[in-house]
């Protein structure tokens, strides 16, 4: 017996069901909503999505009560970013909705100049690595891949916080890795202002969010922060305790891209224990 595909009231059903549940989840302070008393549902109001999306009330109205309307691709788009759905999520909608998935934002990746190469080379023994406006790490030096093994990850997941959340290796060296993590998050946010409500960026969140369930936390607590307030501090397995500094430059001939280097910490004996470990075969 095979299994009958769903009648068009009952895909229109679930339609409905599936946005009134999401909607319920998201809280108006993740989208920078006010706070309104004498809320009779949790989440979000019908009004404020449909105002979010660019749509009429009414409409969105009869879009959750499984009415014969037609959705576009852009709608589906938006209330996607809107409802924070992850990349499974995002495709039932729009299987729901019987509009065709459009592809995953491709990453615009621009080569880097061998000048820079070079000039990350020439800072070792110090960990440095360039990376562009979003974040996604261009290029790096060896000290830096004893840290960070870029090479090893597809581009996709050459993102500084990205490696954060996920670099296991890092993670146990951090003395304070939730402190650290949280805080390159703030510090994140910031940065990107300009690229807010930027498909990448949703795709992003959504892909981060399915495998860490700190920056599922605290990406929706909106944190910001201008610069950089406490040391990194590491115990390598080797060399022992490890105090750095965070210093960045901006490429003046690229304004997007960025150079980070990791300085030792003043009054610390790290300057003395960086160049015999990096000086090891990687």
């Amino acid at each position: 017996m095979t299994e009958k595909d769903p009648t068009e009231s009952e895909r229109r059903a679930e339609l409905a069901a599936f946005l009134r549940a999401h909607r319920a989840r998201i809280l108006p302070a993740q989208l920078g909503l006010p706070a309104r008393a004498r809320r009779r549902t949790p989440g979000l109001r019908r009004e404020e999505v449909a105002d979010l999306i660019g749509v009429g009330v009414t409409w969105y109205t009869w879009l959750e009560q499984g009415r014969d309307i037609r959705v576009s691709v852009e709608v589906l788009e938006t209330l996607a970013r809107v409802l924070q759905l992850s990349a499974d999520e995002r495709a039932y909608l729009f299987a729901l909705a019987r509009r065709p998935l459009p592809p995953a934002p491709a990453l615009d990746i621009h080569p880097v100049r061998p000048v820079l190469q070079t000039l990350l080379a020439a800072l070792e023994p110090y960990p440095a690595n360039l990376r562009d406006d979003r974040w996604y790490v261009l290029a790096w030096n060896r000290a830096e891949s004893l840290i960070a093994d870029w090479a090893a990850l597809p581009p996709a997941q050459r993102h500084v916080v990205w490696n954060r959340f996920t670099n296991l290796r890092l993670r146990q060296m951090l003395v304070d890795w939730s402190g650290d993590a949280r805080e390159q998050l703030a510090l994140f946010r910031m940065a990107i202002w300009r690229h807010a409500g930027a498909a990448w960026l949703a795709d992003f969140s959504d892909r981060l969010q399915q495998v860490s369930p700190e920056f599922r936390t605290w990406w929706s607590q909106h944190e910001v922060q201008q610069q950089r307030e406490r040391a990194i501090v590491m115990q390598h397995p080797r060399v022992g305790r490890l105090v750095l500094e965070r210093v960045m430059f901006v490429v003046e001939a690229s304004p997007s891209l960025s150079l980070r280097v990791l300085l030792p910490f003043p009054d610390t004996d790290t300057a003395a224990k960086l160049p015999p470990l990096w000086a090891e075969p990687a």
